[in-house]
């Protein structure tokens, strides 16, 4: 008896190809995710560097105003020189007000509008916030057409050697923390102004006698960023003048909330 047998359908074996349309659309839609992701980073990013520190609160001081905080300078400076007179330890505080509103003053909006060109960054409304044992530095900033709050992070000791030491912590464009190489770019340029500032201008601080050799504060200033930008610390000379005939050396540096507080031993001048 023969069997019958069955025949079962062979599978279809073409393979549907997409068609360019499918094949557009799906490049299409991978752009348009792709577009979104980077439009929410550099949204995320905007938002990190427009966020300006909650410390910082900068406000334009009025010829009286600055004429008051003046005044707190001279006053200030008068004390630190009558304790010096009495030639015994003594302790001089730093007030983070006093200093907030010196930064203000139009002589430092000036200086720092003089470093502009070199740097092509303009630095404006420079502020200090005092922690525990950090000074944090603020300022606006405007940079390639973006402008931001940057705040440089530095902390302070007395070293074994009696010197005191500056830090460098993190540099932050609002809450962005910036990358090494755009700091040292920026710090390389800030060298150079510093540098050829006096070939460019003669501006003179207020409050330093008028012999003063500009071109030499301006060339310590250098080598002070100099050392910050190669080591990523800075050394001060603890020993400063008081005035012709007497000095003072830090002998211990307490950074706290608001404040700073330098014990100080007055000494001869050699």
């Amino acid at each position: 008896m023969k069997q019958s047998q069955s025949t079962t359908p062979q599978p279809d074996q073409t393979t549907k190809r997409p068609s360019a349309w499918a094949t557009l659309a799906r490049i299409t839609t991978a752009a348009l995710a792709l577009l979104m992701l980077v439009t929410l980073l550099l949204l995320a990013a905007y938002l990190l560097i427009s966020k300006p520190p909650a410390t910082y609160h900068p406000k334009k001081l009025s010829p009286q105003q600055q004429q008051q905080a003046l005044n707190e300078l001279t006053k200030h400076m008068e004390v630190l020189y009558n304790n010096t007179n009495e030639m015994d330890p003594f302790v001089h505080v730093v007030d983070q007000q006093l200093l907030n509103r010196l930064l203000l003053l139009d002589e430092v909006q000036r200086f720092l509008k003089m470093l502009a060109p070199e740097t092509q960054q303009f630095v404006q409304k420079p502020q200090i916030a005092i922690g525990q044992q950090t000074l944090r530095i603020m300022a606006t900033a405007r940079y390639q057409s973006v402008e931001s709050v940057w705040t440089i992070t530095l902390k302070g000791h007395i070293d074994a050697q009696g010197n005191l030491q500056l830090s460098l912590g993190s540099i932050k464009a609002g809450a962005l923390a910036l990358p090494d190489t755009v700091v040292r770019s920026q710090l390389e340029r800030l060298l150079v102004a510093l540098r050829t500032l006096p070939q460019r201008t003669n501006v003179k601080v207020q409050g330093l006698d008028d012999t003063q050799p500009y071109p030499q504060l301006y060339e310590m200033l250098a080598e002070r960023l100099e050392q910050l930008l190669h080591t990523g610390q800075v050394t001060i000379e603890p020993v400063f003048p008081i005035d012709k005939n007497k000095n003072a050396r830090v002998l211990a540096l307490t950074i706290r909330q608001g404040h700073i507080e330098l014990a100080l031993q007055p000494m001869f001048a050699p």
